[in-house]
């Protein structure tokens, strides 16, 4: 047992300290949240500069109100969020004046403009036109706007009071509460139950991935330098394996613990708020049950490979089943008692993605956290007993990588 610390100790201190792991630890949550924030920031509802548009209006008179709707969006310095050049509408010439504006786009004078065009009495054409359509938030502002002043206007055709209609059209929201048999209620909401799913399958994604690579990579490298057979020669095979599987889990424990100190830093409340940390003790336990059963396949790969190349071939393989629970995450969400999801929960590649996710939006029985857990135990014993007669055989073995056969024939070995 002592020299399974000892080669554990040595493989985490030896890791921690390189710069690849270091900047990945903090580059990533950092590359996380500005993902999650920067587009919002960039997308926020004030702008730096007033932009200009243009506004056409055939067989219609909708310009004035349109502009007036528009006057409570401000830029940065409290000027006009828009300024509109109206391009004159004279009947039977709204082609012609069309020209007109696409002109002006086309000299960069204005941004777009909205062509607006009564067809007949019930139906109207909106159109925007502009070298660049992708605008969407102007785009979206200026559809809002257009279909209230003709919606009103209908209203006060038909004899209604517009106070009246908008009571009709007062919205109330379901609230969400989550109960148990134990009498227990709790109001929550699909972001909440989302993130607080979606974030620990993500972190044990990103943690099997990264670490588990590192450890392939380690693997090979010891074998490419002769390393690996002095270590053998003061230690068994076994205990090189299991020293450094507890110092991967270690080295990956480390990580998660940075990655959640930094996202609460970085997100404060309102980021907490929307991760649910009940039911953390049964998380951990999938967590660490799901890290150990793929760091015994890695440790598998990595003796199989004898060049860094065969190792992210094979790793790659690995990450594909990785996906397979966020890909899977909304139907999930939508239907965590559906057969695909209990099928799933049972096939210990994706069981503890799958419970650790389940966990949140229902409470499964205790026969299915046994079946499961048991499950997950019985896979990494088969797994480790698998993974230790391939490293015992191929941590030696150089050269050529070995055939479907003679690995069956490694594991069928006394």
């Amino acid at each position: 047992m002592k020299k399974i610390f000892s080669v554990a100790k040595w493989e985490y201190l030896e890791k921690v300290k390189t710069k690849a792991f270091l900047i990945f630890m903090i580059l990533f949550p950092v590359i996380i949240v500005g993902m999650a924030f920067i587009p919002a920031l960039l997308n926020s509802d004030e702008e730096s500069e007033t932009k200009a548009f243009g506004f056409l209006e055939c067989n219609i008179s909708i310009y004035a109100e349109f502009v007036e709707s528009l006057a409570n969006y401000k830029t940065t310095n409290n000027q006009p969020s828009y300024i509109f050049r109206k391009f004159d509408s004279i009947d039977g010439e709204c082609e012609r004046n069309k020209s007109t504006a696409d002109n002006f786009v086309f000299q960069q004078k204005i941004d777009g403009y909205v062509l607006i065009k009564q067809v007949s009495a019930d139906s109207v054409l909106i159109e925007f036109r502009g070298e660049n359509v992708s605008n969407i938030k102007d785009i979206n502002r200026f559809e809002k706007k257009l279909n209230e002043i003709l919606a009103e206007r209908k209203i006060t055709a038909a004899g209604l009071s517009p106070e009246l209609v908008e009571s009709f059209k007062k919205k109330f929201e379901i609230r969400a509460v989550k109960i148990s048999k134990s009498g227990e209620e709790k109001e929550t909401s699909f972001m909440e139950t989302f993130w607080s799913s979606y974030i620990f399958i993500l972190l044990l994604m990103m943690m099997i991935i990264f670490t588990g690579g590192m450890l392939v990579r380690s693997v090979v490298e010891e074998k490419s330098n002769r390393i690996i057979e002095v270590l053998v020669s003061s230690c068994t095979a076994n205990q090189l394996m299991a020293g450094k599987i507890i110092g991967l889990s270690a080295l990956g424990l480390t990580q998660v613990v940075v990655w959640g100190l930094l996202g609460i830093a970085l997100s404060g409340p309102i980021g907490a708020s929307f991760i649910n940390f009940e039911n953390l003790i049964l998380i951990f336990i999938y967590f660490a049950l799901g890290y150990v059963f793929y760091a015994a396949i890695f440790v598998a790969i990595g003796s199989l490979a004898s060049t860094e190349q065969e190792a992210q071939q094979y790793t790659s393989y690995i990450s594909l089943i990785l996906v397979i629970p966020i890909m899977l995450s909304i139907q999930i969400m939508n239907e965590p008692n559906s057969n695909l999801v209990r099928i799933l929960s049972y096939i210990p590649f994706t069981t503890a993605p799958i419970m650790t996710m389940k966990i949140h939006i229902v409470q499964p029985s205790l026969v299915e956290f046994i079946l499961t857990i048991g499950i997950m135990i019985l896979g990494i014993v088969i797994v480790i007993f698998i993974a230790g007669k391939i490293f015992r055989v191929a941590i030696l073995s150089y050269g050529k990588a070995p055939k479907l056969k003679e690995i069956f024939h490694w594991i069928a070995s006394k």
